[in-house]
């Protein structure tokens, strides 16, 4: 298969902007407005993780067809996503519950210490890829550092039952399925929104937020079959659910949980505008959204991606740990919020290259054996 180098800059982006969402979560101490429409910006970047989700969906689908047909589809599917996945979360999952929180529990405040229970108690669901269903039935967020896992606990999920799917169905029938699930997916929001379920349920819950995922898969049936040529037409869908979704997160608020609409219909919307950047990005002649998806930093990011956003958060805690609550310049508190993302992404980064050199390149490397020679 070619490999499509703007995907990898599409993945960089991703992380850049779940970090900055990620690094702005610091007491705001400023009641200037200016400051708040600063915050409100960035926190929109939870949405980066739906563009995670089109994207995983559309390169795993995409490997899934190339592979359909192979003798060992299963066995090299599962082989290599394991040697890329399990190490590094399961070193992050000792690292957090056998070495930081038995070091920091002690002196940790009396609100820290019930978020260090709350996830200590949650322990095997993080083990089992499963975090996000305690979660969605806690009804709020797990954190200690942990919280974000509920991502690659979806997608784990997804990696478990898709295969199957692709490797059962024709391509058309797939197409037929995926557009079920989409549906599927928003109609169960509406219902649980209904039925008086908490946002971040709605948020967190593999039923509902795996539309995203399947939409990538969806763009991979088209892509492989070559029907995506009306790139003029997918460009005016990107500036349309664009407009769309930048409308809908200024009036309904930033956060994923702040409005119905955005935790229902917002979320499909915010997919299909994802969707159709990632579709822009197919054409094969030049692009200046090709370009900027190209550029050698976010291709850079793209490749430690998974690393930075294994350490991302618990590099927030201890960068402010270390340099304390915000400070106020001249009435604004935005130069230390700048400061302090700045800080927090070169060492988060750094982080993620000690991890690549020092430990995940090391499994990569097993992938490469000749009776696993299928491309994953």
């Amino acid at each position: 298969m070619t490999h499509i180098i703007e995907l990898d800059g599409l993945r960089g982006f991703a992380v850049l902007i779940v970090m900055f969402y990620h690094f702005m979560h610091v007491p705001m101490n400023s009641v200037n407005s200016f400051d708040r429409s600063f915050e409100n910006f960035f926190l929109c970047g939870w949405i980066g993780v739906d563009l995670f989700f089109v994207l995983s969906g559309f390169l795993i689908t995409r490997i899934l067809i190339h592979t359909k047909y192979d003798r060992n589809y299963f066995k090299s599917f599962y082989y290599k996503r394991t040697l890329r996945i399990f190490p590094l979360y399961y070193l992050y999952l000792i690292l957090c519950f056998f070495v930081i929180i038995p070091f920091t529990y002690p002196n940790a405040t009396a609100f820290e210490q019930e978020k260090i229970r709350v996830a200590q108690d949650a322990q095997a669901w993080f083990f089992f890829y499963v975090s996000n269903i305690k979660q969605a039935m806690l009804g709020f967020f797990l954190g200690s550092g942990l919280g974000h896992l509920w991502t690659l606990a979806i997608e784990e999920q997804f990696y478990i039952f898709w295969p199957m799917v692709v490797k059962v169905f024709s391509l058309k029938n797939l197409k037929r399925i995926g557009i079920i699930i989409l549906f599927a997916c928003l109609g169960l929001r509406i219902v649980l929104y209904i039925m008086g379920q908490t946002p971040v349920t709605l948020y967190s819950f593999t039923l509902t937020r795996i539309d995203s995922l399947v939409m990538g898969g969806f763009i991979a049936f088209l892509y492989t079959e070559g029907r995506i040529t009306d790139f003029k037409l997918v460009n005016r869908l990107l500036i349309l659910f664009t407009a769309l979704t930048v409308t809908m997160l200024f009036f309904f608020g930033p956060r994923a949980t702040g409005h119905p609409v955005v935790y229902t219909v917002g979320f499909t919307m915010i997919a299909l505008m994802f969707t159709s950047l990632l579709t822009s990005l197919l054409q094969e002649k030049p692009t200046f959204m090709k370009k900027i998806f190209s550029h050698g930093s976010l291709v850079f990011l793209g490749k430690y991606s998974y690393a930075i956003y294994i350490f991302h958060p618990l590099v927030r805690q201890v960068v402010l740990k270390v340099v304390g609550d915000p400070v106020i310049y001249h009435g604004t508190q935005i130069p230390w919020e700048i400061m302090f993302t700045i800080i927090c992404s070169v060492v988060s980064v750094l982080v993620a290259l000690v991890s690549w050199n020092l430990f995940e390149k090391w499994f990569l490397r097993l992938k490469t054996r000749p009776k696993f020679s299928i491309n994953a």
